[in-house]
Parts: structure tokens; sequence; C-alpha cells
């Protein structure tokens, strides 16, 4: 069995013809045969919309002479490994942009705030009821989102524990 990371956005025809050695033209008896391990392919990875993956998307592949290997990894050897690593980094990454992404709100808040504090808009604010009950409402929605993003880094916290979990029990049964 072999391991592969798609790199950029894909669908089954392109990745097709990146796999197979041989482009399955007409009808013979290599279009079967290369039609065949496409649908081993699938098999494998339920997991993956084929018409659609995603940049990131982790496929296995049989053990196949109509394949490429210079793509993929074996899983023997340090293939899990380096899974393990690249999945761990990605959700490093992903935390990091969370983290960010609610510091750059938590900014634009205090940016917000401080405007609002000013004499000026102080006045034109109790000059207009309207006006106050918009900026109510803009607060609700800043603390809704700022509830969200911690919802959100807390959620990144722990898919990444349980996909390190997971991973774990995982690696134990293939080692």
């Amino acid at each position: 069995m072999r391991l592969i990371v798609i790199k950029q956005a894909s669908d089954l025809q392109t990745l097709s013809a990146r796999l197979l050695k041989k482009p399955a033209a007409g009808n013979g008896e290599a279009k079967q045969v290369s039609q065949a391990t496409l649908e081993q392919v699938k098999l494998l990875n339920p997991h993956v919309d084929f018409q659609r993956m995603e940049a990131g998307t982790v496929l296995l592949l049989p053990d196949s002479p109509e394949l490429n290997d210079k793509d993929s990894q074996s899983l023997t050897g340090n293939a899990f490994d380096d899974f393990i690593t690249h999945t761990s980094e990605g959700f490093k990454a992903l935390a990091q942009r969370v983290r960010t992404s609610a510091d750059t709100l938590a900014a634009e808040r205090s940016a917000v705030n401080a405007v609002l504090k000013t004499a000026a808009v102080k006045r034109q604010i109790e000059s207009d009821p309207l006006l106050q009950k918009q900026l109510d409402a803009a607060s609700e929605e800043f603390t809704a989102a700022q509830k969200k993003a911690q919802e959100a880094a807390k959620q990144v916290d722990a898919m990444q524990k349980a996909v390190a979990e997971e991973l774990g029990a995982l690696g134990r049964l293939l080692r």
C-alpha cells in the first residue's frame, strides 16, 4: 500500500493522468485495467470526493503496477511518520491562523471602540437614537464573532488532540 498527499486541488481525471503509467486510451484491456485500478483507489478512500479533491487530501493507493510510484510513498519505512509530521504541522498552522484571526478581530474592536470614545462621535451618538441602536447591534455582532473565534480555537485544539490519539493508535496497528 502507498500514500500520496495531493499538493493542489484536483479531480479524478487529473489524478488518473498523474497516477497512471499509461493513459487509458481506447476500449482495450489497458483501459479496463486502469479503470479497475482507479476503482481500487476509490474503495481505499471513501472519505474523498473525487470530483473535488482539495490540496492536502491524503490518498491510500494500492500496490499496483499500473500506478506511478514517483509521487507516492510506501507505508513501510518512514511514510507514516512523515504523514504524522505533516498532519501535526498542518494543525499547528491552522491553530496559528485561528489565533491570528481572533487577534485581528480584537484589534479591530479596540480601534472601533477608540473612535467611539472621541468627543465628536459621542455627541453624534447621543443625538441620534437610531445610530445608538445600530452601534449596540454591531457590538453584539462583535461579541458573537469573538465567541465564535474562541470556540474555533478550542475546536482546533480538540481536533488536534483527537487526531494525534487516533494516529498514535493507527501507528501501533501499522508498526
